[in-house]
């Protein structure tokens, strides 16, 4: 099955948020709520304006203040079609509306490191701190490397597994889909190989139910085939979603150590063995960016080749 590419988008990009598009509208002012971005500002009204899909494709921004002003690159504005790359201002706030795959997930920060630190975290903790500085592409490359490592995992559970589970909010069964970790991956390698990421909503269609059962304890797994299960998702869900790259280093940590677990449980390592494991997954992530940059924006072969058995199989 061919890995898909990521799904054209639509969204509002500052500095400090972003918003994405995921229905037909999107609500901009001091409201929270869903389907809104919330702002904060002198002359902003609680819905400023807002962003409506039309059946044509085009997005048409729709001004809904009482007495502030909406302007599109620097012109007021009551109603107006947006183009990639429009400006849009409400009060001190400017908002660059982006569609496609336009945008730069370390936008707006500061301080990055261009490879991973020589030294090896040795607390959940201090590989937060270690991935925060890091750039999205690396951070992504860091999370598949130790997720991808555990994926057989969960391929060995699944292959003698039912993967049914019973949803105590309605009722009904339902059967996991056994191959998405696998397919998910895959996803996330095309992403870093390419450096082009973006949200693939089949897939995170797929993982909604069974997460949530997770979550509710409606789908009962042992403890190293379900630390896989949540790596994978947790490095697909990270690696594609549109968040600020600067909030997410505690997640991106987190997924490392579920597919870490994964591993040590599975084979049950004792310490020693465990900590070596570990100091090879961040030797290889140093080995692996330092292609990856040499390459430029294209994948090397060397990253290509060692990915490609695992998650093409």
């Amino acid at each position: 099955m061919p890995i898909p590419k990521p799904d054209p988008i639509c969204g509002l990009d500052c500095a400090e948020k972003r918003a994405l598009l995921l229905r037909g509208s999107l609500e901009i002012g001091t409201a929270r709520g869903p389907g809104a971005l919330a702002l904060d500002g002198e002359s902003i009204e609680p819905v400023h304006f807002a962003i409506r899909r039309e059946p044509s494709g085009a997005y048409l921004l729709l001004h809904r203040a009482a007495r502030g002003v909406t302007r599109v690159n620097g012109e007021p504005v009551e109603q107006r079609e947006l183009r990639d790359g429009d400006v849009v201002g409400i009060g001190p706030v400017e908002l660059v509306f982006r569609t496609g795959l336009g945008w730069d997930p370390d936008r707006g920060r500061r301080g990055l490191v261009s490879e991973p630190a020589c030294e090896v975290p040795r607390s959940l903790e201090q590989l937060e701190a270690a991935m925060a500085p890091l750039p999205h592409r690396l951070r992504c490359l860091c999370a598949l490397a130790a997720s991808a490592e555990a994926l057989p995992v969960w391929r060995a559970h699944a292959a003698g597994a039912t993967l049914a589970y019973h949803d105590s909010v309605v009722g009904m069964h339902h059967v996991v889909d056994r191959d998405l970790p696998r397919r998910a991956l895959a996803f996330v390698w095309a992403c870093v190989g390419r450096g082009e990421f973006g949200p693939c909503f089949e897939l995170a269609r797929g993982f909604g139910e069974p997460v949530c059962a997770l979550q509710d304890e409606d789908w009962l797994l042992p403890e190293a085939p379900r630390m896989a299960y949540y790596a994978a998702y947790n490095t697909f869900n990270l690696c594609t979603g549109w968040e600020l790259a600067s909030e997410k280093a505690r997640v991106f940590a987190m997924a490392v150590h579920q597919a870490q677990v994964a591993r040590i449980v599975e084979r049950d390592l004792p310490r020693e063995e465990a900590r070596r494991h570990f100091d090879r997954w961040w030797g290889r992530c140093r080995s692996e960016w330092r292609l990856l940059r040499e390459a430029g924006s294209g994948p090397p072969p060397g990253f290509e080749d060692a990915y490609r058995a695992l998650l093409l199989a």
